[in-house]
């Protein structure tokens, strides 16, 4: 039996051959749900289907192409850090807790530190 390498299972993803996609999920899953547990508590109560969401992402067709199609690495740590992205990508846009997008604009913040003094705004 030959060795499986990440650049194997990359390769087998981007054909679109099932032993690919079956070590991807397999290998992979923990930790994209140990980076959205951690990073976006919010998406704790519907993990397992945020944790699928991530792994269709990765299959979905763009007009770049498949994520894993058009990913290039060189070793495991870029690998990783591209899938990190991917993750964080999703967990950002997934994330509805009040207060995580800012829509503040620069009008309300003048208004804010009309009452401070030089050095407070100088501070913000």
């Amino acid at each position: 039996m030959a060795i499986r390498t990440i650049f194997s299972m990359a390769e087998d993803c981007a054909r679109g051959e099932r032993q690919g996609w079956m070590e991807f999920v397999r290998d992979f899953s923990g930790i994209a749900r140990s980076l959205l547990a951690h990073y976006f508590p919010a998406l704790i109560p519907g993990m397992d289907e945020h944790v699928v969401a991530v792994f269709l992402r990765a299959a979905a067709k763009t007009p770049q192409g498949v994520w894993i199609a058009t990913l290039k690495f060189s070793n495991e740590r870029e690998f990783m850090m591209a899938f990190r992205d991917l993750v964080f990508a999703y967990g950002r846009e997934q994330d509805r807790r009040p207060g995580a997008e800012t829509g503040i604009s620069l009008d309300q913040v003048r208004s804010v530190m009309t009452d401070l003094s030089l050095l407070e705004r100088q501070l913000l």
